[in-house]
């Protein structure tokens, strides 16, 4: 561990262990003469809870809302903030009709409720008209979209963002199937939370031409920017022409992009479409999209493309802030070989403005290789180029490389590539079947691929398992930074239906998956005379985000991730928690 060679000065030392292992120290002198001095002697024990911490638990009450029951994923901002949705434990004041919430944890202990099911919304009045009757009831009912953002005042605050359904009636303002739906944000520094959209909302101001003029009528499933938590989402209007109803929208009520505004980058007369699907949104306001274009000359052969803006909140679209990065029908150029583009999955975006996506190539285009059917996708980014110069992370056909960046036995290839393709700061993670019918999890540095799980590998693992083996690979998630997690079910000599999945992240070295919670483990609430311990029986948590992506997190900037878990005492169920989980 380390040798203490001071003297008689007071010494201390810190070193990283591993939980459920015993660990004998001997503590004595510099050396056989100052042995008398320190005092030598041997000390064991063991290690529990190594790196996991209770952030929540059911059947507790944080509050005068009641007892936490059922508990959901939790989302997390970069410095390990955490939000989830709860049920309540019936009784008292808790009904059927009204038993859940939304609930903030600081990420060292304390729990409070943000919002609950059944509370007055936000911006209505009970008494709108003033007449001294209570008749204005708009009440929260089901919540979604959970996002928390990252604040400037770390362990202080909370921005959480959601979307909710709303019930109840409203003599002065009814509630209709056209207007229960909204977007909100909730901050504890401010006096009220803010409702930010409203379904029937009228948009009237534009982020490009100002024009707007609808009633927004649909809203589709939102992102969010991770330092203002300003919501970006696709949706259409109402009241308005329908060549020009869908667009992006931001939760400041306004039109990001409309249909039928013109497609920057492109000839004269070509505009955009329908607008639909989910953009990608990072913290600095870089934003891009999948598009679909119509007008002069455009074919089905080349109606779609991918945009981005540098910063949509600048102002009408130019050729500084809006850029054409790819169209369907346009030639690759030499990073898939010439090959020409045939459609496109929904663009990731990083904290510097990088994209990844995964591209369909035109069969019988193309010079080397020829795109045939065996080789017609890949996966794109411009993170290790000048923004604009895309680089091919993989390619369908490509021999699949191992943990060191050279093949994997037997030279399998890949096959096809699974959305959603994330991307850090530094590296594209991203899953991927193998013409062997074996699935994987790869990472590009800009420099090689290299994989970090797969079916049929080897799979580290602790306790009594020997052989291990990944059998399922989940969605894999990550920080900015890289740091990637995921989980898995495994098999081997040891292995039971009671310790068969777990939760790894990669280690330092950026290829080596390291087990960090694993069902059958044994979690102790407490530390005091009398241990509250309870065994895990399965686990879950948020994936699917790069970090800096607008979409919500499971992983903090250190690493730490958020974990559901259910739990027994004697092989009986026994309520569920939420565990920061280190890497």
């Amino acid at each position: 561990m380390a040798s203490f060679n001071q003297g008689t000065a007071s010494q201390s030392t810190t070193w990283y262990a591993v939980k459920n292992v015993v660990y004998l120290i001997e503590i004595g002198g510099d050396s056989t003469t100052q042995a008398g001095n320190a005092g030598r002697g041997y000390f064991s024990f063991v290690l529990e809870n190594a790196s996991v911490t209770a952030l929540a638990r059911s059947g507790i009450s944080y509050g005068s809302e009641g007892g936490l029951k059922t508990l959901s994923k939790p989302i997390l901002n970069k410095t390990g903030q955490a939000d989830f949705q709860s049920t309540l434990e019936l009784g008292g004041p808790v009904t059927a009709a009204v038993d859940s919430g939304l609930f903030y944890s600081n990420g060292a202990g304390a729990v409070n409720s943000v919002v609950l099911e059944g509370q007055q919304e936000f911006a209505t009045a009970t008494d709108i008209d003033g007449d001294g009757i209570n008749d204005d009831k708009i009440l929260f009912s089901t919540f979604s979209d959970l996002f928390l953002d990252d604040d400037a005042d770390a362990n202080t605050r909370y921005d959480l963002g959601f979307t909710s359904t709303l019930s109840g009636v409203s003599n002065d303002q009814p509630l209709t199937a056209l207007n229960k739906k909204a977007l909100y944000q909730v901050e504890n520094n401010k006096a009220a939370p803010t409702r930010e959209f409203r379904m029937n909302d009228y948009a009237s101001t534009s982020y490009t031409w100002n024009e707007g003029g609808g009633f927004l009528s649909l809203i589709n499933t939102p992102i969010r920017i991770a330092d203002d938590g300003t919501a970006i989402f696709s949706g259409k209007m109402a009241g308005i022409s329908v060549l020009r109803d869908t667009g992006l929208f931001s939760s400041a009520v306004r039109v990001v992009i409309q249909e039928e505004d013109p497609a920057q980058g492109t000839a004269e007369g070509v505009e955009f479409a329908d607008i639909t699907g989910t953009p990608s949104v990072n913290s600095a306001d870089y934003l891009t999209f999948l598009a679909t274009l119509r007008g002069t000359g455009v074919a089905s052969t080349n109606d779609t493309a991918i945009y981005t803006v540098s910063s949509f909140k600048a102002g009408a679209p130019n050729a500084t802030t809006w850029k054409l990065r790819l169209r369907e029908g346009v030639g690759a150029g030499a990073t898939a070989g010439g090959a020409t583009m045939a459609a496109f999955t929904a663009p990731r975006v990083n904290g510097t403005g990088q994209i990844a996506l995964v591209v369909s190539l035109k069969v019988g285009t193309g010079g080397t290789p020829a795109t045939t059917a065996a080789n017609d996708s890949a996966i794109l980014s411009d993170l290790a180029q000048r923004p604009g110069i895309f680089a091919v992370v993989a390619r369908e056909g490509d021999i699949a490389p191992g943990s060191t960046g050279a093949a994997l036995v037997g030279n399998p290839k890949f096959a096809s590539f699974t959305a959603p393709i994330l991307i850090t700061n530094n590296a594209v993670v991203f899953s991927a079947k193998l013409s062997t019918g074996v699935a994987g999890i790869w990472v590009w540095d800009g420099y090689g691929v290299f994989n970090l799980a797969l079916i049929g590998g080897t799979a580290p693992t602790t306790g009594t398992t020997t052989g291990g083996k990944f059998l399922t690979l989940g969605t894999p998630l990550s920080n900015i930074y890289g740091r990637v997690g995921f989980t898995a079910t495994i098999s081997g000599v040891g292995v039971t239906t009671a310790n068969n999945a777990g939760l790894w992240v990669v280690n330092e070295d950026g290829v080596s998956p390291v087990l960090r919670l694993r069902k059958g483990d044994t979690y102790n609430f407490h530390t005091e005379q009398l241990p509250f311990r309870r065994t895990i029986t399965s686990l879950d948590l948020t994936t699917g985000s790069g970090g800096d992506d607008g979409f919500a997190r499971g992983m903090d900037l250190n690493g730490n991730m958020g974990v559901v878990v259910n739990l027994s005492k004697s092989g009986v169920a026994s309520g569920m928690a939420i565990l920061k989980v280190a890497p």
